[in-house]
């Protein structure tokens, strides 16, 4: 009898179904996500204290240049602070025209010689002295950005500064460099000019037709980030910049 029963209950052990194991090389995949592995070498690089106590990832902090401080007592502007006057780039009589920095923008009907007013300025920086603006810097570089006209137009204007500089007009000139954007999308234009301000190194811009780095110059997102961009570009290259509206 005991054997027959002890005979029945291993035939039942090995008929019934066994779970794999829940660990090892036959574990079911795990349907959580799964946590990046890591040497400890690794995580130390990831996480890494910043001057504000906090631990951030590399790459919540990957950006161009040094991110501007977070504590507002950097921007704090004290009575007792020496703080260097900017430099001016151009004079109309005894206001300052433009400095060294700054942007500015001129904007009229179509028409209304725009153009010739920032190219006197562009001659006056290069001469010294043009229509009443004048400049005490020497050597100063000019880089003007069409955005509107083709080459032939573009260059027009450049003899015609030239003419203005006492420059003879069929020869070249290191103070003065012209580039025509208008065959290239919107967002190229801006960056070949940000390719010519790095290699030329200027000490004023014309943008002669703002409007056309824009898709749509009524869209309040892209003028804002436009001002932006024109505002890091004058600071991090300590250039004036005159813009064409």
């Amino acid at each position: 009898m005991s054997s027959a029963r002890e005979k029945r209950a291993q035939e039942e052990h090995f008929r019934k179904p066994t779970s794999p194991p829940s660990s090892g090389l036959f574990a079911p995949p795990d349907s959580s996500p799964q946590s990046e592995v890591m040497n400890p070498g690794e995580e130390r690089d990831r996480q890494q204290p910043q001057p504000d106590g906090e631990i951030h990832n590399k790459e919540d902090t990957k950006s161009e240049g040094n991110p501007p401080p977070t504590d507002w007592k950097y921007y704090k502007v004290s009575v007792k602070d020496k703080i260097p006057e900017d430099e001016v780039i151009l004079w109309a009589g005894d206001k300052v025209l433009l400095s060294r920095g700054n942007i500015g923008t001129t904007s009229g009907k179509a028409k209304s010689c725009k153009t010739f007013l920032t190219s006197a300025m562009a001659g006056a920086c290069i001469a010294g002295e043009y229509l009443g603006m004048t400049t005490t810097l020497q050597n100063l570089k000019v880089l003007l950005v069409d955005t509107e006209q083709g080459k032939s137009r573009a260059q027009k204007v450049q003899k015609r500064i030239h003419r203005m500089c006492g420059l003879s007009p069929d020869e070249e000139s290191d103070r003065l460099t012209v580039i025509s954007v208008r065959e290239i999308a919107p967002a190229e234009r801006l960056d070949k000019m940000k390719q010519a301000m790095a290699e030329v190194r200027p000490d004023f811009v014309v943008l002669d037709g703002v409007r056309d780095l824009l898709l749509n110059f009524n869209e309040l997102d892209q003028c804002t980030e436009l001002v932006n961009v024109r505002l890091a570009l004058s600071t991090d290259y300590k250039c004036g910049m005159m813009s064409v509206i």
